[in-house]
């Protein structure tokens, strides 16, 4: 049984407005990834360097909320909540 053929109309549009957002959050924030080793005048903090990384781990939520949504979007949040108490507390 296909469970999203049962499923409203505007229940599907909502997910694909959230698919479609998932893939413009990810190409933006992989382009400051991208950009965030420009080999500008001074080396990045280390600091820094771990707050990116944990919101690259997050961009791995809206990856796992490609197949599992209720999953990734939970690990999504949490890994954000995480990075702004990191953030607070360095």
């Amino acid at each position: 049984m296909n469970k999203t053929n049962s499923l409203p109309r505007s229940v599907k549009i909502i997910r694909w407005i959230a698919c479609i957002w998932n893939v413009l959050v990810t190409v933006f924030f992989l382009l400051i990834f991208c950009a965030a080793d420009s080999g500008g005048p001074g080396s990045i903090a280390s600091v820094d360097i771990f707050l990116l990384s944990l919101t690259g781990v997050a961009l791995l939520g809206l990856l796992i909320a490609w197949r599992w949504e209720w999953q990734g979007g939970i690990f999504t949040i949490a890994m954000l909540f995480i990075r702004e108490i990191a953030w607070v507390i360095l």
